[in-house]
């Protein structure tokens, strides 16, 4: 029982993992293929500038955040006794 659930669970991951990258990928190729020729300039407007400031902020904020309370989470698991 235990080994068709994990055949299962992997099989889930796996589509969630297909479905993700062609979500990206997609969303890539568009950028690619529509609107290269208007890159540059959207990248000089100021607006442009700043959402993609604030994104990377935010980002960078949320990882930190995430691995001061991912690392000590994890230490604590590691050494609590096994059952």
């Amino acid at each position: 029982m235990k080994d068709n659930s994990m055949n299962a669970f992997r099989l889930l991951c796996c589509i969630f993992t297909v479905i993700s990258l062609l979500l990206i990928g997609g969303s890539i190729l568009t950028i690619i293929l529509r609107g290269a020729e208007s890159l540059p300039e959207c990248l000089r407007s100021p607006n442009t500038r700043f959402a993609l400031g604030l994104s990377i902020r935010t980002a960078s904020i949320s990882t930190l955040l995430c691995f001061l309370l991912a690392i000590p989470t994890s230490y604590i698991l590691s050494q609590m006794p096994k059952k």
